[in-house]
């Protein structure tokens, strides 16, 4: 009878150690519950209505946008990537 693998979980500062020692280099992964999910890369029309809100919040509000982070931490188990404004 085979054996039943459990998958192993991960913590987001195992997670940035894994990161900074080079072991993910060119990979596009997400930590969610745990679990490192591959991502699927960045469209080019998605990354153009990105840049054209950047555009749009630095030349009509207050909100003055010098870049995004794409990446936020919850729960230390959690590492996806939203589309947020840093300002």
């Amino acid at each position: 009878m085979p054996t039943i693998k459990q998958p192993y979980f991960i913590s987001t500062s195992q997670y940035h150690k894994m990161i900074a020692a080079g072991v993910f280099e060119g990979e596009r992964l997400e930590l969610l519950e745990g679990e490192l999910i591959q991502m699927s890369p960045i469209g080019s029309k998605h990354a153009a209505f990105i840049h054209y809100l950047i555009y749009f919040f630095n030349r009509n509000t207050a909100l003055k946008v010098a870049g995004l982070d794409l990446s936020q931490n919850i729960d230390g188990l959690f590492k996806p990537f939203f589309d947020r404004a840093k300002t």
